[in-house]
């Protein structure tokens, strides 16, 4: 009987103390600078180790996305070359095209504009593809743009609907 006496006040206190350090790490700023310094000082942990640990394990997650993200794009264009909707040659033409599109933005090159600014660009960028894609006698919805576009009407069907190329 004397054990269930404890138990209440000590998840309350087990709330309490979890929902501080949450705020903690909120007035401090979602940074994994902040993150990094309360988990330092929580389990008595070197600052800059934890940063580090952080660091590595959003490079690894971003290189793993960026591997499946490569991956379907070539299954993708393997997909509409096995249908006869673009040939070998196009294929090749559309990811030296992407491949030059990542290199003009890097990933986290959009993150400082406004969203003004970042569909000023967006446009010009689709104008200049759609001249590009029929230039080579490519349809302009084959060609997927960015990579924050694998949703929506860029899904996994976008080669199949129809879309206002200017």
């Amino acid at each position: 009987m004397s054990k269930k006496k404890y138990i209440l006040p000590t998840i309350g206190a087990m709330v309490l103390v979890a929902s501080i350090t949450v705020g903690q790490v909120r007035a401090q700023g979602n940074s994994s600078g902040a993150l990094a310094q309360t988990i330092a000082q929580k389990f008595g942990l070197d600052k800059s180790q934890v940063q580090s640990a952080i660091d590595d394990f959003r490079q690894t997650k971003f290189v793993t996305r960026q591997q499946k993200m490569n991956e379907a794009r070539l299954k993708r264009l393997d997909t509409l070359v096995s249908l006869g909707k673009i040939t070998e040659e196009q294929k090749k033409l559309i990811l030296e095209e992407q491949a030059r599109l990542e290199k003009l933005h890097p990933a986290g090159s959009f993150k400082e504009m406004t969203p003004e600014e970042r569909k000023k660009i967006f446009d010009a960028e689709k104008s200049e593809i759609g001249v590009w894609a029929k230039a080579h006698g490519i349809d302009p919805k084959y060609i997927k743009m960015g990579l924050g576009l694998e949703r929506g009407k860029f899904g996994p069907r976008a080669a199949d609907r129809k879309f206002d190329w200017k």
